[in-house]
């Protein structure tokens, strides 16, 4: 699905912009490691409820992580 992977994309260059581990990460988003791997890969369901948790978090817009990356070429987010 899309909105999975714009998620997944928009999620990894954030952790790649801020220089975050996969650990550091999920600590920032009150998650387990493990599901944000799955957010990450664009396996992971959520809700909208999630998306504007993870948005807070992030300090950005919950549409800004949905929406269509503008690089996502650049970053392949399936091999952290």
């Amino acid at each position: 699905m899309e909105i999975r992977r714009n998620l997944a994309v928009n999620l990894y260059m954030i952790k790649a912009v801020r220089g975050q581990t996969l650990d550091e990460l999920a600590e920032e988003l009150e998650i387990s490691r493990s599901q944000l791997q799955r957010y990450l890969n664009g396996t992971g369901n959520f809700t909208i409820n999630t998306v504007e948790h993870m948005a807070t978090k992030l300090k950005v817009d919950p549409i800004a992580l949905i929406s269509p990356a503008n690089s996502e070429e650049i970053y392949d987010y399936r091999n952290l």
